[in-house]
């Protein structure tokens, strides 16, 4: 063969299962799975807040205390929303903040929400080299 057979032949090996994955009627063995996303909160060890309940998209709630860490598994992709109620236990008085947010997810992504001072700060988890096109409104 000559040296421009190998090439198209290199060129076509390479592509079919790059174009596998934009075909809708088989599955992407390189995408990921449908609900794979998941959101961590995460409540910092020095926070001013002593506990939180954190829930998402109108679920149970979950309870977690400072210097805890939770998980949110198997989400789809789209917007989820979060109401963290924030509870604080000053000079004996013990006094709550409520926040919502709105967490978008790709599928595949994964956020973590970190509730360190006044505020949650929402952030990026993905895998390394991943890219995607969601973004996060806090």
């Amino acid at each position: 063969m000559s040296r421009l057979a190998w090439i198209r032949l290199a060129i076509v090996l390479i592509a079919l299962p790059l174009a596998s994955c934009f075909n809708d009627e088989t599955t992407c063995p390189t995408c990921p799975p449908d609900n794979s996303g998941r959101i961590d909160v995460l409540l910092t060890q020095n926070s001013p807040v002593d506990s939180l309940h954190v829930t998402i998209d109108s679920g149970q709630p979950v309870t977690l205390k400072r210097g805890g860490r939770t998980s949110f598994r198997d989400l789809s992709a789209g917007s989820h929303s979060f109401i963290v109620v924030r509870f604080y236990n000053d000079f004996g008085f013990v006094f709550s903040r409520t926040t919502t947010l709105a967490v978008r997810l790709a599928q595949g992504e994964t956020r973590v929400i970190v509730l360190h001072n006044e505020f949650p700060l929402v952030a990026d988890a993905s895998r390394p080299g991943w890219r995607h096109t969601g973004r996060a409104n806090a």
